[in-house]
């Protein structure tokens, strides 16, 4: 899924709009539940469409048909996605856990979309030796090899193949680009070890890493994304002294990865992902505190719903399993309602709202975990004015 997509959806306003989010899994001993919670749930939505007894109604179970009746719901990791209305069609796959819902109302539920939105991480993987650096693309656990401007090899030096032993007339070291002076006053014979050839080699690696940070930065000009550098540690301090792209530099895999296909790559890779999603949330909750300070600041989701109707919201952060329904008055003000003890009033999801109204002024929404937001009532907002 991309922002397009997701804008596209959190516009809609089509009078039937049908949203199912199915969790799934591919354990073996449990696929059968995929098929039957879809089933179940393109069930209970068709019943909800018949209530509207009318042709846009029968069109829109036909399209919800068609849509569910493509789909393997085994082929899927962790969550889906099925959207259908009289304008749209789309099944998006979720990346992350979810909890089944399903609603037919006039707007789409997004709160998921927009969690797997931004906790999705786009980011690249350098993994660096001594003699190569390959570089990959990786979309969460999906990670693909690079293969413009990389990989770079290290072209190894005659002088080094036979292992540091001089085969020509004898020299001194010089410095710079691993030359050696032939001729002039001798500080070694023929067929000897040159004293200073570790310098010469750690000159030669110096160098070979910073053609690598070149190619890098060619690239990160063309997509600018995070970078994980994945090599030993003596390694990873010598390119962090030269690099002139340390700052996207996030996290570091120490240990020696060359060679290693994308599976592995993913599965090793899956804790810093989690170490790194954890620092955004640090830094957004951070920039609340500073806010604070300055008078920018909602608390509570009363008082958040309304500065979000009024367009002021900069940053809305909420716990993720936050769930909230109610009454929106003609003044914006938000009244927390249960349903069920109030059936014949019009109800809606204030969660939802609150995040599409977010969203729809170019706001950004940040899910935090339970008890992170304790003091300012499970919500809070970082206003702009």
């Amino acid at each position: 899924m991309n922002k397009g997509t997701l804008e596209k959806l959190v516009g809609v306003e089509d009078d039937l709009c049908v949203s199912i989010i199915l969790p799934t899994t591919r354990m073996p001993d449990r696929r059968s539940e995929n098929e039957i919670r879809l089933n179940n749930l393109t069930s209970e939505a068709k019943k909800r469409l018949l209530k509207s007894n009318d042709s846009a109604s029968r069109e829109i179970q036909k399209k919800l048909d068609q849509r569910t009746s493509a789909l393997d719901a085994n082929e899927f990791d962790s969550g889906l996605a099925i959207f259908v209305s009289d304008t749209v069609s789309e099944c998006i796959t979720l990346p992350f856990p979810v909890e089944e819902r399903m609603s037919v109302d006039d707007r789409f539920l997004i709160k998921d979309l927009i969690y797997s939105l931004t906790e999705s991480i786009d980011y690249y993987i350098l993994v660096l030796s001594e003699s190569k650096a390959s570089l990959y693309r990786g979309h969460n656990r999906e990670i693909n090899q690079l293969e413009k401007f990389f990989p770079v090899e290290h072209v190894i030096a005659e002088s080094s193949i036979e292992r540091l032993v001089s085969s020509k007339p004898a020299g001194r070291w010089l410095g710079g680009e691993g030359k050696i002076e032939v001729g002039g006053e001798a500080t070694t014979t023929p067929g000897t070890y040159v004293p200073n050839m570790d310098s010469i080699e750690a000159e030669r690696l110096m160098k070979f890493f910073r053609e690598v940070d070149e190619h890098l930065e060619r690239r990160l000009k063309k997509e600018p994304l995070p970078v994980i550098l994945a090599t030993i540690a003596r390694n990873a301090d010598t390119y962090r002294k030269l690099s002139k792209n340390t700052t996207n530099i996030v996290q570091e895999l120490h240990g020696s990865l060359e060679g290693a296909n994308p599976a592995t790559l993913a599965e090793i890779v899956t804790p810093a992902l989690e170490s790194y999603r954890k620092s955004r949330n640090n830094c957004a909750l951070a920039g609340l505190e500073k806010a604070k300070d300055k008078n920018l600041v909602a608390s509570g989701f009363k008082e958040c719903f309304y500065h979000a109707s009024q367009g002021r919201a900069r940053t809305l952060l909420i716990e993720k399993d936050l769930e909230i329904f109610g009454k929106e008055t003609e003044y914006g003000d938000f009244y927390s309602l249960d349903s069920e003890s109030n059936p014949d009033i019009d109800i809606i999801n204030g969660t939802e709202e609150l995040i599409r109204r977010t969203i729809t002024t170019s706001g950004e929404v940040v899910f935090v975990d339970r008890d992170y937001l304790d003091k300012y009532d499970r919500v809070a907002m970082i206003l702009r004015y």
